[in-house]
This record gives structure tokens, C-alpha cells and sequence, in this order.
């Protein structure tokens, strides 16, 4: 099969041999094709496409119908039109914040949750303080370099920047895997709004052990959702006005763990004790890992609010790394106090068995002796009641974002089955998108538990920051123009970023696969089956992708390494230069003329490289020109469909008078 690129004639400044001949020499028919009205010309080019599907199974077989045109056309559009005035009034009605309010506080509030409350004393019991630090430095450095390429991102500029982190992987890395991922994304938000749910219940449990009943969490969470997503539906700007509020109960909270642990007196001698893991049946360091890493999963809160921002760049980089160094210490302050505070068989609590009951989430019920005894209560439940709110402070705003990322994949158009969340309410809100992420969540909260699946909520998240991190480094290994993180020139940053990009993404592949082999393929199964779905449905990629660009660079660089080479008669392959007229008017009454492309496609069995070159004539370089070039590729590449020449068509223009230059490379 003969291999052929069909272009329209470059700009002249790029030539190196040129064949041309003058325009007197034309026939009536190319006349009539030049002088022919666009819209005219388009009538009949979808005529003589229409009349080749009739003739070819295969090429009706790959033919797209209108409907996937337009939707393909409506996907360009939508990206083309991310700035317009849905956004600039939306931006409008928000008063826009600094990277304290506006990234450091949503980002502390997204990862301090239930699992600093309920769950550290269980990891330093069953992993000890070493490995217990060895768990937060890991996932810190897996946050650390997920920040870094987040901040380079938004600072590029463009589309790429807006829209949060869904939009920053769509635009980077293409359609089929920002939808991909932005569902895994989407989903772990929600998983992790399901845990901070049962999280309170577990502190309801705690305060009130006589409301214990069979399947109570089950009724406990489920009532707890539905209030949950009730208050975002009626009242979201009211949720975002209590985060100052919220936050306070999180610091006092922790104070009350903080004095309660510094006053119950710290020990040397219990430290040594407890420095060495104690792992149970059933618990490992990767186990402890699952059950940590989610204290570093809310760094793509500021992202995901980047449009109330004063100077997003600069506020989503000081903030972000702000909250997650101070994170950093706060976690490791933690853990030491707890290891220096009580032996390890106290912290399993009852039982003294890691593998067993305590494999449920907080380590069940039987954990209430940790905040009854040691955390500071200035009034009776005072820390089952900080541990409440802070757990569904969480999880509304979970509900708040994961909507936000739904309707935004789906108003792409990507998956058809999620059109229907794309439109918004009269306030702006993504309504039907919350109602679908409450249906998830609902289904979630039914099993009462998340032991089983825990580790794929660390799974997905790392599976979003994985491919951030790879879209940083392909765009700075590219080197894209439009790829413009600050300090892109110098060598040193572009060693930055494509050192940390990188060393991110096997630090989150590092970290899925010790968690749980099974869990980590299962999670990555998953996006590659959504990816492939949505590679199947989407018919033609709405915007530009580093893969594509991938695919670029290995080919450019395939062929300056064979330049050498092509001199020996064991390597030569004919590239063929043809000059190709357009006959429309005859193709469309069923005359062709492919004689030369016939011809082309049985030298060398079609293994060479060619070029087909129509010429466009125009006056000038204008919509009305660019859109008949478009209109001339298509029939060309209809034309080489169907004398079955693979190949790619490129378009372009050249002025009036020069009716045919042609360049031909070597």
C-alpha cells in the first residue's frame, strides 16, 4: 500500500526546488474550480464524497456521518469559547482572593480531614514512628512534585490553565486521556466525600455509643449525604462563606489533640518502643500508606478554583506549596507525639490486633478510648463534636468540586452518555452534575465501610496526579512554543520541571504498586479501558495533545538518523514528488483520473515516501481562502481513501497569479 502526504504549496520562503507553470496554461475546468463559490464548492465535495461511500464498502466504513461532524464541531467550539460569557460573568459576581484565602485555607481544609483524628494513632501502632515518617515524606514528595507541575501548568498560560486540573491533562495530553483521568479524578472526589461522611458517623458512634444498631452507618451516612447535598444545592455560596468557620473548628480540634497528647506526658522510652513497626494480620506498610495518602489528596483544590483568583500563577504556586509544607510538619508532629505518648499495644486499642477490627475505617468504635483519655475536652464531647464538623466540612466541599469537574468533561461532549449533565442552572450551578455525583455517593455510603475500597480512592487520585506530572514533563521534553511555565528559557528551569515532573510520576507508580499490586493494575485497567472507549467513540481529537507531539518528535528524529543511510542501494526508497489537478466536475460524473497515483502505488510496493501537491490559488490569505483549502484537503484525502494510499493532508495558500509551486525536500 503506497504511503502519500497530500499538502497545498508551502510559504515561499521555504523552498528548495520548485516546479511551476503559468496560468495561462490552465484548462476551463481548473477555472471553474478556482472561481467557484465556497459554498458551492463544499455541495460538491460532500457530493463526490457521498458518491465514493456508495462505491467503496471500506471507505463508507470509515466515513464519518454528519452527526459525529457536528459534534466534533461543537467539541472545537466549546474549547475555542472557554473564556466567553458564561465565564466573564460568572468571574464577575466573585470577588477575587490572594493565595491565603483563596489557595492555602481550601487546600488545608481539603486534606485535614477525619483521618488526622481517627486514624493516625492506628498507622504509628501498626507501622511505627520510622516507617510511619517514612509514609508521610512519600506521599509528601509525591504531593511536592505534583504542586510543582501543577504550578508550571497554570503559569503557562492559556487554555491550558483554566478549568482546574481536568482541563490542565485535557489540554495538555488530549481529550481521550483528560477524560480519562478526569472520571478516575471526579470519582476519588467523590470516594472522598463518602469517607469524611462515615468519618462523622464514626464520631456520632463515638459521642453516642447507645445509637448503635445494626446497619446503623448505612442509615447514619445516607441521611447524612442527603443533608449534605441538600445544603450545596440551596445554599453553595452560604458553604463557601462558613469555610473561615470550618477552619476554626479544624484548629481547635487539633489544638485538643495537640495539648491533650503534649499534657498526658511524652516518653523517650516509649519512643524506642514504639520506633519499629508492629504490623498485625492482614496490615503492611502499604496498607498504612492507603490509609495515609489521602491526607495529601486536596493540593488540587486551589487549581480548582483558579478563576477567583487575584493572580492565579503566582497565588496557586505560594499557596499550594505553602499548605502542604506546613502539612508536612503538622503530620510528622503527629506522629512522633503519638509514638511518644502510649505503647503501641495501646494505640490498636482492645484487642491489640491490627489485622481485625481495626482494619475498619478509624479503627471502628473501639478508638473512642484514644479521644475520651488523651485529647484535651474542655466540655464533654468537645473533640467528637470538632471531629463532626470537620469531617463534613470535607465532604461538602468534595461535593462542591466533584460536580465542577463532572459538567465540565461533560460539556466537552466527550462521553455522549454524559450530555445531560452539561447544562447549568439559572445561578450558574452544575445541578444535574451534583445529582449524578450524589447517586455515586449514595450507592458508596450503602456499604457502611470503605476498607475495600480505600485503596482504589488513594489509587485514582494518584492516577490524575501521575498523568499531570507526565503531561509536565512531555510538554518540557517537546519543547512546545506554547508551553510557557515562568523560567522556561533557562536551562536550569527546564531541568526543574522536567526533573520533578518525572520523578513525580514514578513516585505515584511507585507508590500505587506498593500499596496493592492488585488495586494499582485494576485502577490503571480502568483508564486504559476508558481511554479506549472514548478513543473509540471520538472519532477526531478536538484540540492539540503532547502525544501527538510525541509522535512528531520520534518521527523527526527517525528521519535525520536515516539521512545517512539513504545513500546505500540496500536502504533506497523512491520519494516521489506529484503534482496533482483537482477535476471535480469529472470525478463528480464518475470520470477519474488517478492514473498517477495508481502508477506511484505500485513502485516499490508501495513502501516509499510520496508527496501529492494541489495547488490553491487565492488573492489573498483570508477565512473565505483558508476554509476552500480545507474543503480541497478533504477531497483530496477522499480521493487517496479510495485508491487506498495512506497518507496526511496539509493545507495551505499562495497568492493570485502563481498557480502551482510545489516544494520537494531532501
Amino acid at each position: 500500500m503506497a504511503r502519500a502526504m497530500s499538502v497545498a504549496p508551502v510559504r515561499p520562503e521555504m523552498q528548495q526546488s520548485t516546479i511551476s507553470w503559468d496560468s495561462k496554461s490552465d484548462d476551463e475546468a481548473d477555472d471553474e474550480l478556482r472561481d467557484m463559490p465556497v459554498q458551492d464548492l463544499q455541495i460538491k465535495a460532500e457530493a463526490f464524497k457521498e458518491a465514493v461511500k456508495r462505491s467503496s464498502k471500506e471507505f463508507g466504513a470509515k466515513e464519518s456521518s454528519s452527526k459525529s461532524h457536528n459534534s466534533r464541531t461543537l467539541l472545537v467550539t466549546n474549547v475555542l469559547d472557554e473564556g466567553g460569557a458564561k465565564d466573564k460573568h460568572h468571574h464577575h459576581h466573585h470577588k477575587k482572593k490572594g493565595a491565603f484565602a483563596g489557595v492555602f485555607v481550601p487546600t488545608c481544609e481539603n486534606m485535614w480531614g477525619v483521618l488526622i483524628f481517627l486514624r493516625f494513632h492506628f498507622i504509628v501502632g501498626n507501622a511505627g514512628i520510622g516507617q510511619a515518617l517514612a509514609i508521610v515524606i512519600l506521599s509528601f514528595s509525591c504531593a511536592f512534585c505534583t504542586t510543582s507541575s501543577m504550578s508550571a501548568t497554570v503559569s503557562s498560560g492559556g487554555l491550558v490553565s483554566k478549568g482546574g486540573p481536568y482541563y490542565m491533562i485535557s489540554r495538555a495530553l488530549g481529550p481521550c486521556v483528560g477524560a480519562s483521568v478526569g472520571v478516575m479524578y471526579w470519582l476519588a472526589i467523590t470516594m472522598l466525600a463518602v469517607l469524611e461522611t462515615l468519618g462523622a458517623v464514626e464520631g456520632i458512634l463515638m459521642a453516642s455509643p447507645e445509637a448503635d444498631f445494626p446497619f446503623c452507618k448505612q442509615v447514619y451516612g445516607s441521611v447524612l449525604m442527603v443533608a449534605l447535598v441538600f445544603f450545596v444545592y440551596i445554599g453553595i455560596s452560604f458553604v463557601t462563606k462558613m469555610g473561615i468557620f470550618f477552619v476554626f473548628v479544624v484548629f481547635f480540634t487539633m489544638f485538643s489533640y495537640y495539648y491533650g497528647l503534649c499534657s498526658n506526658g511524652l516518653s523517650l522510652e516509649t519512643a524506642k518502643e514504639n520506633w519499629a513497626s508492629h504490623y498485625g494480620n492482614g496490615t503492611s506498610f502499604g496498607y498504612c500508606l492507603s490509609v495515609f495518602f489521602p491526607c495529601f489528596t486536596g493540593i488540587l483544590s486551589g487549581a480548582n478554583r483558579a478563576d477567583i483568583l487575584r493572580d492565579p500563577p503566582k497565588n496557586l504556586k505560594q499557596g499550594t506549596f505553602g499548605a502542604i509544607i506546613f502539612s508536612l510538619f503538622m503530620y510528622s508532629s503527629f506522629m512522633i507525639l503519638w509514638g511518644m505518648s502510649r505503647n503501641y499495644q495501646y494505640l490498636l486499642g482492645p484487642g491489640g490486633s491490627a489485622g481485625s477490627s481495626h482494619r475498619r475505617l478509624a479503627g471502628g468504635t473501639q478508638g473512642a478510648h484514644v479521644v475520651t483519655e488523651i485529647v484535651w475536652n474542655p466540655f464533654p464531647n468537645s473533640a467528637h463534636i470538632g471531629i463532626i464538623i470537620s469531617s463534613l466540612s470535607q465532604a461538602l466541599q468534595c461535593l462542591i468540586v466533584a460536580p465542577r469537574i463532572l459538567q465540565s468533561i461533560a460539556k466537552d461532549h466527550i462521553l455522549s452518555v454524559l450530555d445531560r449533565l452539561a447544562p447549568l442552572s439559572k445561578q450558574g450551578e452544575a445541578v444535574r452534575a451534583l445529582g449524578a455525583t450524589y447517586v455515586v455517593a449514595a450507592l458508596l455510603v450503602l456499604m457502611g465501610q470503605l476498607d475495600l475500597v480505600a485503596p482504589l480512592l488513594s489509587m485514582c487520585f494518584l492516577v490524575a496526579y501521575a498523568f499531570m506530572n507526565f503531561s509536565c514533563f512531555a510538554l518540557t521534553w517537546l519543547k512546545s512554543p506554547a508551553w510557557r511555565p515562568k523560567g522556561i528559557q533557562r536551562k536550569r528551569w527546564r531541568l526543574w520541571y522536567s526533573t520533578t515532573s518525572f520523578l513525580g510520576f514514578l513516585i505515584c507508580l511507585t507508590i500505587m504498586f506498593t500499596i496493592n499490586v492488585l488495586w494499582a493494575l485494576a485502577a490503571l485497567v480502568m483508564s486504559l479501558l476508558l481511554y479506549f472507549y472514548i478513543n473509540w467513540k471520538l472519532e477526531a481529537r478536538g484540540w492539540g495533545s503532547a502525544m501527538d507531539g510525541i509522535r512528531f518528535q520520534l518521527a523527526l528524529n527517525s528521519l535525520i538518523k536515516l539521512e545517512g543511510t539513504q545513500q546505500h542501494h540496500v536502504n533506497w526508497r523512491p520519494q516521489v514528488l506529484i503534482l496533482y489537478r483537482i477535476h471535480l466536475a469529472e470525478e463528480l460524473k464518475g470520470i477519474k483520473h488517478h492514473e498517477i497515483l495508481r502508477f506511484y502505488s505500485q513502485l516499490r510496493k508501495g513502501n516509499s515516501f510520496c508527496v501529492v501537491a494541489v495547488v490553491l490559488e487565492a488573492d489573498r490569505r483570508d477565512e473565505h481562502a483558508i476554509h476552500k483549502a480545507r474543503i480541497e484537503k478533504g477531497i483530496i484525502q477522499t480521493i487517496m481513501k479510495e485508491e487506498n494510499i495512506q497518507g496526511s493532508q496539509l493545507s495551505s495558500w499562495h497568492p493570485h497569479g502563481l498557480k502551482a509551486q510545489v516544494i520537494s525536500s531532501s
